[in-house]
């Protein structure tokens, strides 16, 4: 084998050396003579140089708007997608000019100075940042719009059309399904499921339930809901299913299993195929490949209209689990294990909520750093107690465990104080925001606690909590704060304790709607007069939808 290298070397050397004689050879034939000053078209240095700038420039311009139209291509081929309308520039949507608006005002910032100053918006990838989807699922031969707009042209032939099952979201305000197949902010590993998805359906004659349509099947498939988990980008299927009715025949829920294990197959397909470090796309160029983590199927039997996608009273089983993997998928935002199960909320762009936990870490190592945060008798840079509030499985605030004496979260969901204490287990370290990975101590556990109830209850059977919370964390649904949450926090506390330390409270409101949390801010800092808002930012966690994620952080005297 040597051999042949040295061989091989001493060619590709003579190769080399005859290549160069060559070149230069023609270098010296095609080398035409100086031209002078005086000579037809003789340019001074100055006039090259500037030839020089200007082919630059065109040449600049020309990839400039290759990549601009290779965009306005990828918007315009899903131009009925309500969730792409402001993609190609996510800060002209209505409700983040709304916002820029709003804090301008309640900054007196004269007008035409840069938001940055007072409400400076972070915009993230806009393409593939969803790691998330439920979509609806429709089998009808008529009303299923198209990309690009129009109805299916099919509907038109004399031949009688054949029904199709498709995937997508419905167009606002309808049950009109809009296909996404190629949706270029979805993550491609769910584009990729859902392509195979719709192909199985199609292939097994999978039954469909139609909410809106009353000639289709009365049991079947109902909506699809697929995750991805960041670490191994295998996906997790949630498969939604209508039953037949009590006095009907359960062995028509068969096809169900019958597409559950043509989708297992697949996957182990495709996972032999990559563990043989082997392209499977070389071996055969029609082979769908999807990698899952497992498949879920939540059983919804409610009334055809309701438009919820999963029912609170419908059941829930574990159909398929790879075998390297948990039941719940795992993320973590800045390094701490955080498991998500279908039945808990996630956020459908974790990498840019991480941005926002960042920041939150930013502003409150800034409080440490003030004399009235520091503990009368020591110079521990701590913040006392902290209380969450709509704090899901524990995203925000298990990523500042490190900061607090103590952290007690809370929510109305169930099945999210398993997920919480599971994480919370496993924080051994965590991450500064810097990148340097700070050790937990094993007795901070006892002081990390959840609580199952909603913000409301929470207010007021523990409201001992709230009283002493140097840090409250809130991040709502979209409707904002619960009115007994607003009472609460606008309350004189009524405490005996004249610590300043202990006088002093934060409030850092984390919204996900605008409208609602412009009400919260004047029922905060303009009706009761308790809170000042010290800071705001925007950031835009679906790029091409009207919306905008807001953070305000608060101070009050208690």
């Amino acid at each position: 084998m040597s051999e042949v290298n040295n061989n091989n070397k001493n060619n590709y050397a003579n190769t080399d050396a005859s290549s160069k004689k060559s070149k230069q050879n023609k270098k010296r034939k095609n080398k035409s003579p100086q031209l002078q000053p005086g000579d037809p078209n003789y340019k001074t240095p100055t006039q090259l140089r500037n030839a020089r700038k200007r082919r630059k420039t065109k040449t600049t311009k020309a990839t400039t708007t290759s990549s601009s139209t290779n965009f306005n291509n990828v918007i315009s081929n899903n131009n009925n997608d309500p969730s792409l309308k402001y993609l190609s520039n996510p800060k002209i949507a209505p409700t983040v000019r709304n916002a820029i608006r709003f804090f301008r005002d309640k900054s007196c910032a004269p007008m035409g100075e840069n938001h940055d100053t007072y409400f400076p918006v972070t915009v993230g990838p806009k393409i593939g940042w969803r790691h998330i989807a439920r979509l609806a699922i429709q089998r009808r031969k008529k009303k299923t719009i198209q990309q690009g707009g129009g109805s299916d042209s099919s509907t038109n032939t004399k031949k009688k059309p054949k029904s199709k099952t498709r995937i997508g979201l419905f167009v606002p305000g309808s049950h009109e399904l809009l296909p996404v197949p190629d949706c270029p902010v979805h993550h491609r590993r769910i584009n990729e499921l859902i392509k195979v998805l719709e192909e199985e359906c199609n292939d097994l004659n999978v039954p469909i339930f139609d909410n809106d349509d009353d000639t289709t099947d009365d049991f079947g498939l109902r909506y699809v809901a697929v995750a991805v988990e960041r670490s191994t980008q295998k996906q997790q299927l949630v498969l939604v299913w209508k039953e037949p009715d009590e006095i009907e025949d359960k062995n028509k829920n068969k096809p169900l299993n019958t597409l559950i294990k043509r989708l297992v197959k697949l996957s182990n397909a495709t996972a032999k195929a990559t563990d043989r470090n082997s392209s499977p796309s070389t071996e055969n160029h029609n082979q769908k490949l999807i990698r899952l983590h497992s498949i879920w199927v939540h059983y919804n039997n409610s009334w055809k209209h309701s438009n919820s996608i999963f029912d609170r009273t419908g059941r829930w089983e574990t159909k398929f689990v790879h075998d390297d993997d948990d039941n719940d998928i795992d993320a973590d935002p800045l390094r701490v294990p955080l498991y998500f199960p279908p039945q808990v909320f996630r956020q459908a762009n974790l990498d840019g909520f991480s941005k926002i936990i960042v920041n939150i870490r930013e502003w409150l190592n800034e409080q440490l750093l003030l004399p009235s945060s520091r503990k009368p008798t020591t110079t521990t840079t701590t913040l006392g107690h902290c209380l969450e509030l709509y704090g899901g499985v524990g995203t925000i605030g298990l990523n500042l465990i490190d900061l607090f004496d103590s952290i007690e979260s809370s929510d109305e969901n169930p099945f999210n104080e398993k997920c919480f204490h599971a994480a919370a287990n496993e924080i051994t370290t965590i991450d500064d925001g810097s990148g340097r990975q700070q050790p937990i101590i094993k007795s901070k556990r006892d002081s990390i606690t959840y609580i199952t109830k909603s913000a409301s209850d929470v207010v007021v059977d523990n409201y001992s909590s709230l009283q002493k919370a140097r840090v409250v964390i809130v991040d709502p649904p979209r409707k904002g704060l619960d009115p007994p949450v607003i009472d609460a926090l606008c309350r004189d506390y009524e405490t005996s304790d004249n610590n300043e330390h202990h006088q002093q409270q934060a409030l850092i409101y984390v919204s996900c709607g605008f409208d609602a949390f412009r009400r919260d801010y004047e029922a905060l800092v303009e009706k009761s007069g308790k809170w000042t808002l010290d800071r705001a930012e925007g950031h835009i966690l679906f790029p091409g939808s009207d919306a905008i994620e807001t953070v305000a952080y608060f101070t009050r005297t208690k």
